[in-house]
């Protein structure tokens, strides 16, 4: 139902036009004013599609009521009402942008067949918009697929670096600004209650979801490169801060998908000094990080992948761990330790000791200070787990490999 208001500073002129079968135009009125004033306000609240209006009206006449809602963004349909001494000022409010006026005493036929014409005005305008949405949204969609068939060509090697660098500026991609590689990838895991959703629609909602957590990274492009694998090429600053951000949005990601959509993911996280030479380089290098998990199940998969990013955490119980994947401790047990060979415990242990032989490059960090980073409370519980682990105390280990 469209919606009117009628401003004019005569009772009899506006009960009579208030009384007219509004509803035989599907037209409802919304409110009616006395002055340009409470008319503006009738405007702002009600956002009507058609404003009859008075010229001559105190506070504000129609001229400047026309003007303060032309200021203000209003849409509505302006229709003049104006008597045979105010015609210069009508012919000044058509230029304005008013959609007809006319002339008191109102002829109830005149005014419908006016109305009935701007109502056809309103409806082929509406058909527009949307045609014009609808056109929006199929050039957004096809610019979508033209981003995706570059990136998988750029993958396949088809380009050189002056192909790579012109495709960019013409897709609008500032990947030489970027330094992050995100890639996503999705796990079969199939989840009691959940739905499964049609590929395109799943991989809208994916999109949408990565987009909106990851909303405070303004530099940024995410794709969908094949099914239920995804990359997200962005910029971080080297601050602490940022840093905790990009962490807080990975962690989101794997929750709010798993919320919303009941479906489980991998992620593998690179950096780099410049996506636009990097990229293939890394993409590669993370497709192999997940095939070396492919022989696994999704759970145990999805467990690797939480310690692998966690291990730094010294609560990293198995019943923690078990909570996050969605299923019981005892069941993670009893599948990692088939699927693995060991146990929770050992398999814990041996991440953090490999990653804290790869911390022992840096000479600037103390024992106490890699345990610390690799999730041990104390650095003698530290080096009893090292040695079993390596044969050699950290100190020794490092002093053979690294400082002799």
């Amino acid at each position: 139902m469209y919606k009117i208001i009628i401003a004019d500073d005569e009772p009899k002129i506006r009960r009579g036009l208030k009384n007219l079968k509004w509803d035989t135009l599907n037209i409802e009125v919304v409110g009616e004013a006395s002055n340009g004033e409470d008319a503006l306000n009738l405007v702002k609240t009600h956002q009507p599609d058609i404003a009859l209006i008075d010229i001559n009206m105190p506070i504000m006449n129609g001229l400047e009521l026309i003007q303060a809602i032309n200021d203000i963004g209003g849409s509505c349909m302006v229709i003049i009402i104006s008597g045979y001494d105010e015609f210069e000022y009508a012919r000044e409010a058509i230029k304005q942008g008013v959609y007809e006026y006319i002339l008191k005493p109102v002829d109830r036929k005149k005014l419908f067949k006016i109305i009935e014409s701007a109502i056809e005005t309103l409806d082929n305008k509406s058909k527009q918009d949307r045609l014009i949405q609808w056109a929006n949204k199929q050039v957004e969609q096809e610019s979508d697929q033209v981003v995706k068939q570059y990136f998988k060509k750029w993958i396949a090697g088809t380009f050189n670096d002056y192909e790579i660098d012109q495709n960019q500026e013409i897709l609008g991609l500032n990947l030489q600004n970027m330094n992050r590689l995100l890639m996503i990838k999705l796990l079969p895991v199939h989840v009691i209650g959940s739905v499964n959703l049609d590929p395109t629609l799943q991989d809208f909602c994916v999109l949408n979801i990565v987009n909106e957590t990851m909303e405070d990274f303004l530099d940024k492009v995410v794709v969908g490169l094949e099914p239920n694998l995804y990359v997200v090429c962005y910029r971080l600053e080297e601050k602490e801060d940022h840093k905790i951000s990009e962490i807080s949005a990975m962690e989101n990601i794997s929750s709010n998908l798993a919320d919303y959509l009941n479906l489980h993911c991998l992620m593998e996280h690179q950096e780099s000094h410049g996506l636009n030479r990097d990229f293939t380089h890394l993409y590669h290098k993370g497709i192999e990080v997940f095939k070396e998990m492919d022989h696994c199940s999704p759970i145990v998969q999805m467990a690797i992948e939480y310690i692998n990013g966690h291990y730094g955490q010294v609560d990293l119980s198995i019943d923690h761990v078990a909570k996050v994947v969605r299923v019981s401790s005892s069941h993670l047990s009893k599948q990692l330790r088939k699927e693995l060979g060991i146990s929770y415990t050992d398999f814990v242990t041996k991440v953090r000791i490999e990653a804290a032989v790869a911390l022992m490059k840096d000479p600037l960090l103390r024992i106490y200070d890699i345990a610390e980073k690799v999730g041990y409370s104390t650095q003698h519980y530290f080096s009893s787990a090292f040695k079993k682990v390596m044969g050699a105390s950290p100190a020794k280990y490092r002093k053979d490999h690294y400082h002799g």
